[in-house]
């Protein structure tokens, strides 16, 4: 068994960094051999050095590319084809603003032998650069939802997921390159598959630690976040699954969603600032539904944050 560790990194030396002494502190899995693909997405090669420093402490071959069209789609689809090129059974992805615990890879392979999964994702856990205001806390903003170990899931992301290469290598390229800088790339990927039949599961145990910079503590970038997750949901809805009465289900969410945030937002008065942010939250992600059914795209990815 080949995995590739494929991650695309672009202006994030202090991550690029970091990522890959996490990558050289991996327990190495029994049985399997490993390779890391590092994509840039920066022209000029910006994290070249980076790579050149960490590469000899990593026990295993470390490749560097260039991907000179900005997107996050075609860095994927880059890292994909050089893993293809080089054999690999599986991919494993992670983004260059987190760093693996040490038994991640071994996790992820195990849970995937456990359920026979095409697919097997697992917890991305924030870490603050500064201590976060308490409404951020009591809010929990930067929380993801967590699952039962091995259990069947509908959705992942790459920021901490294990893919058989028999799902990236047909159709090609695997990650729609009409999602540019939007980002919703990789939540498309694994609709389109789970929609063909793929099975996604749950590695609890497979953990990921994600930087959340300062930049992000903001009702501004939250507001954003939101919104673009429900815009990228519903543009995916129209490629994938579209059809009238799944639109007047969305278009009813949508209005739930704001209805539902106008009325935690009144509530602020005696919740604070979190009622008032989650309110927000909510009312921007109902209008991404209903933007994204129009066929509107928002290009969140043309800030890097933590760069």
């Amino acid at each position: 068994m080949h995995v590739a560790i494929c991650l695309l990194t672009m202006h994030r030396p202090d991550g690029l960094r970091d990522v890959l002494r996490g990558i050289a502190a991996l327990v190495p899995p029994a049985d399997v051999t490993v390779e890391v693909v590092v994509v840039d997405n920066d022209p000029d090669g910006s994290g070249r050095s980076v790579v050149a420093a960490q590469a000899p402490s990593v026990r295993w071959p470390v490749s560097y590319e260039v991907e000179p069209q900005r997107g996050i789609p075609h860095g994927r689809n880059r890292a994909v084809d050089v893993a293809r090129r080089g054999g690999a059974d599986l991919v494993a992805f992670i983004d260059d603003d987190e760093v693996p615990d040490p038994s991640w890879l071994v996790e992820l392979l195990e849970a995937r032998a456990v359920t026979g999964a095409d697919v097997v994702t697992g917890p991305v856990l924030p870490v603050f650069d500064d201590p976060p205001p308490p409404w951020v806390v009591a809010g929990g903003f930067f929380d993801r939802p967590r699952y039962a170990d091995l259990s069947p899931i509908h959705y992942a992301r790459t920021s901490n997921v294990l893919i058989g290469m028999p799902l990236l290598a047909d159709p090609w390229p695997p990650f729609d390159v009409r999602f540019g800088l939007n980002g919703g790339d990789d939540t498309h990927f694994f609709l389109r598959v789970r929609l063909g039949g793929a099975a996604l599961v749950w590695a609890d145990r497979a953990l990921v630690t994600e930087r959340v910079p300062a930049s992000r503590i903001s009702v501004r970038w939250l507001v954003r976040r939101a919104y673009r997750r429900g815009n990228t949901l519903s543009l995916c809805l129209r490629d994938l699954q579209d059809t009238w009465p799944r639109r007047l289900r969305r278009l009813g969410a949508s209005v739930g969603h704001v209805l539902g945030g106008l009325g935690t937002m009144a509530t602020a008065l005696w919740g604070g600032r979190r009622a008032a942010v989650t309110g927000l939250t909510k009312v921007a992600y109902g209008g991404g539904l209903a933007s994204g059914l129009l066929g509107i795209r928002y290009d969140e990815y043309r800030t890097i944050h933590g760069r």
